[in-house]
C-alpha cells in the first residue's frame, strides 16, 4: 500500500506577551474592564498629584539671604563735613598805605612772635622824626635858657629884699617865676611825644609776626605797597573743622563730646576730634539775618586730637560726631532679631546645604543699637557664622533656601 505523506504543522513559539494579556481581557467581563480601567486612571492621577504636591511644596519654601556675623561700632552719631582750619589763624595787616622794600619771609617759613616779615619805606617819616627832634632840642634849650634867667632873677631879688630895695610881694614873684620856669624845662625834658609818636610810626612800617606758626599765605611783594592781608600766619599741627549741624541735631551736640574724623585726603584712616564749640544763634545770611526758610543749621567746631601732616588746611573731612553706643562689638542687622515662643531674643543660623537647610536658633542677649546694628551676645556665636537676614517669622529646625 503506498504511503501518504502528510504537510509538515509548523511548530508553535512563545506566546506574545501581550496577545495573552488582551485575549485575557477581551475574556473579562465588562464591569471588570471598566473598574480594572477606573482603578489605573486613579493610581496615575494619585501619583501626579503627589509628584505635584512634593514640587509646590518645594518651591513655598521661603529664601533667605545671609551676613557675617563681625565686630563693628554701634554708635549713635551726628555725620556732617566741613573744611580742615586751623585753631591759630592770623592775618598780618600793616597799619598804613606804605611802599615795601624788603621782605624776609615767604610762604611756608616758621616764624616766632615778634620776628620781622617785611619792611615798608620809612625816608619819610625819619625826616618827619629828624625835625621833631630838631625841634624838640630848641624848646629844650629855651626852656633851659628861662629857667637859668628866672634863677639868676631870683638871686637879684633875695639881694634887693635883704637890703630893703623890694618888697616881700616881689621876692615872692620872682620865686614863683622861678618854680614855673623849673617845672616848664623837666617838661620839655621829659615829654618827647611827638617824637615817640613818629617813632612808633616808624616801627610799624616793620611787619612782625604777631604769634608763634608757619606763614600760610605770602602777599607781600617788594615794590608794591601795602594792601589786605600781607601774610597769614597758622598752625597747622592744630587743627579743627568747621562745620554746620541742622537744628533737630543741634541740641544733642554739646562740647567734649567725641568725634571721628576722616579727610579726602587720607581715606578711610580715622583720626579722634572733640567738639570744642556750638555755636547758640544759627548761621547768618550776609545781611546779619538767620534764615527763615528752611532747616536753621549751627556752626560747631571740631578740633582734631591726633592730625598727620598728611591732614593739610584747606582739605576736606566728614566728622561724625558720637552721641553713644559701644565700638568694636559683636552685631547684626536689626531685622535679624527676633523672639521664641518663651519670648527669648534669637538670631537664626543654618544647618545642612543644598536642598536640605535648616534655620537654627542660637539666644542672645542684646545691647545697644542704631538704626542699622545691635549689638549681640550669646554662647552659640562666633565670630565669622553666617547669620540669617529678616529673620521675623522663623521658627528652629525650618526648612530653608539660601539666597546665592
Amino acid at each position: 500500500m503506498k504511503k501518504i505523506k502528510l504537510p509538515k504543522v509548523p511548530k508553535k513559539g512563545p506566546k506574545d506577551p501581550d496577545k495573552v494579556r488582551f485575549a485575557r481581557w477581551k475574556k473579562m467581563s465588562k464591569k471588570k474592564r471598566v473598574l480594572l480601567t477606573l482603578l489605573a486612571v486613579a493610581v496615575i492621577a494619585g501619583a501626579g498629584f503627589y509628584a505635584h504636591s512634593r514640587s509646590v511644596a518645594a518651591d513655598n519654601v521661603d529664601s533667605y539671604s545671609t551676613s557675617t556675623l563681625e565686630r563693628t561700632d554701634v554708635l549713635h552719631e551726628v555725620k556732617t563735613s566741613g573744611k580742615i582750619e586751623s585753631t591759630l589763624s592770623q592775618n598780618i595787616t600793616a597799619s598804613g598805605e606804605g611802599k615795601i622794600m624788603k621782605v624776609y619771609a615767604k610762604e611756608g617759613d616758621q616764624v616766632t612772635k615778634g620776628e620781622a616779615l617785611a619792611q615798608l619805606d620809612t625816608s619819610a617819616v625819619d625826616k618827619q622824626i629828624a625835625d621833631a627832634e630838631k625841634a624838640h632840642s630848641q624848646e629844650v634849650k629855651a626852656a633851659r635858657s628861662a629857667m637859668d634867667t628866672a634863677q639868676s632873677d631870683y638871686d637879684a631879688a633875695k639881694m634887693n629884699y635883704k637890703v630893703g630895695d623890694i618888697s616881700k610881694l616881689e621876692l615872692e614873684k620872682a620865686r614863683t617865676a622861678l618854680i614855673s620856669a623849673r617845672s616848664d624845662y623837666r617838661e620839655k625834658t621829659s615829654d618827647n611825644s611827638s617824637v615817640s609818636t613818629l617813632e612808633d610810626q616808624r616801627d610799624a612800617c616793620t611787619i612782625r609776626a604777631t604769634a608763634n606758626g608757619t606763614i600760610t599765605s605770602a602777599n607781600a611783594t617788594v615794590g608794591s605797597t601795602t594792601s589786605g592781608s600781607l601774610f597769614t600766619i597758622e598752625n597747622p599741627k592744630s587743627l579743627k573743622i568747621s562745620v554746620k549741624v541742622n537744628e533737630y541735631d543741634v541740641n544733642s551736640v554739646k562740647p567734649g563730646q567725641t568725634a571721628i574724623v576722616k579727610t579726602e585726603m587720607t581715606g578711610s584712616r580715622e583720626f579722634k576730634g572733640k567738639v570744642t564749640h556750638v555755636s547758640t544763634t544759627a548761621i547768618k545770611s550776609e545781611d546779619g539775618k538767620t534764615e527763615t526758610s528752611g532747616k536753621a543749621q549751627f556752626a560747631v567746631a571740631i578740633k582734631i586730637l591726633n592730625p598727620t601732616e598728611k591732614v593739610r588746611i584747606g582739605g576736606n573731612a566728614r566728622a561724625a560726631i558720637v552721641l553713644g553706643g559701644r565700638r568694636n562689638v559683636l552685631a547684626v542687622t536689626v531685622d535679624s532679631i527676633t523672639t521664641d515662643d518663651n519670648g527669648d531674643h534669637v538670631v537664626f543660623t543654618y544647618t545642612g546645604s543644598g536642598d536640605n537647610v535648616h534655620a537654627k536658633a542660637i539666644k542672645v542677649e542684646t545691647g545697644v543699637t542704631n538704626d542699622i546694628y545691635q549689638a549681640v551676645t550669646g554662647d552659640g556665636l562666633k565670630e565669622g557664622m553666617e547669620i540669617l537676614n529678616n529673620a521675623d517669622g522663623l521658627t528652629d529646625g525650618q526648612k530653608i533656601k539660601l539666597e546665592s
